[in-house]
Formats: structure tokens, sequence, C-alpha cells
């Protein structure tokens, strides 16, 4: 798996939805690449950090999903850039 396709699937990867298969390769990946570990730590408490940030301050369900995309798209130009 490329780190490209990893980091496309991290959001898919953190939900649970995707086939066994395909979690095992992204954990495979995630293994053997530190910079999808570094990517892949940070974006999971990026997300975990915004929905403890719902108790205090109320998120919505647009918000998450645009920060989502953001950090999506910054993290693809990350990667192609290396």
């Amino acid at each position: 798996m490329r780190c490209s396709q990893c980091i496309e699937l991290f959001d898919d990867y953190i939900d649970g939805v995707l086939t066994r298969d395909t979690m095992e390769k992204i954990q495979a990946h995630l293994r053997e690449c530190k910079h999808c570990r570094v990517i892949f730590h940070t974006y999971s408490l990026t997300i975990r950090l915004s929905k403890s940030c719902e108790t205090f301050n109320t998120l919505s369900k647009e918000r998450i999903k645009k920060l989502k995309q953001t950090l999506t798209r910054s993290l693809r130009m990350e990667n192609k850039e290396m």
C-alpha cells in the first residue's frame, strides 16, 4: 500500500468501516512507515480532541466534516512534497 492510499483511508479506518483485509493492509503499512504513523497519530488525535470539545462547545457534524476534509487535504499535500 502506498502512503497516499493509506492516508486517504484514515477516516474510514478510524470509523472502522473498512474490510478486514484493508484494515490489515493499513496496519501493516503503519508498522513499516514512520511518516504515516506520525500523520495518523496527529490526525486521530485531532479527531479525538475535536470530539471531546463537543461537550463544552458543540461542534456540528458539518464542522467536523470540514475539519476532516481540511486535515486530509493538508496531509495529502504534505505527502506529495516527500
